[in-house]
């Protein structure tokens, strides 16, 4: 609010707007969250960052395939690189943001759930110099996981 008060000219709505355009930020509705009432954002950039192991598979999770890694000539992912791709994969409709608190959002790590109804988690990660993508399929106990 303070920000909005020193933008005379400026109405919250229009900096959404150019936020939205240039894939800063995301309309997102998701079933569990959504209110009709208002307009929800994901702004990916604000988020804490994720530093924990980047390999790591949530219980009762297994990964379908070899992690897929989007390398850069630059050497490094290209700075707002990771959160425009994101916004961009948020505003998807076959594509829904998996909040949980067993799976946190980060700007640099996040879980997506495709499919209606959903089947897959895909996992982004941005790790310099590269974008790791991991896509898993949860496999009930005593079941024999997906080769």
């Amino acid at each position: 609010v303070a920000v909005w008060k020193e933008c005379e000219g400026i109405e919250p709505e229009e900096m959404i707007d150019l936020l939205v355009k240039f894939h800063l930020a995301a309309e997102v509705k998701t079933k569990e969250y959504h209110d009709s009432s208002v307009k929800q954002f994901f702004l990916p950039s604000i988020l804490p960052a994720f530093t924990a192991d980047y390999t790591s598979v949530p219980p009762g999770y297994h990964l379908r395939a070899t992690s897929l890694h989007i390398t850069f000539a630059t050497g490094y992912v290209t700075p707002g690189y990771f959160a425009r791709l994101i916004a961009i994969m948020a505003e998807s409709p076959s594509c829904q943001i998996f909040f949980h608190k067993s799976t946190p959002v980060y700007h640099n790590k996040i879980t997506f759930r495709f499919g209606d109804p959903p089947v897959d988690h895909v996992i982004l990660t941005e790790m310099s110099p590269a974008v790791q993508v991991d896509v898993l399929r949860y496999v009930a106990t005593g079941t024999i996981p997906m080769q």
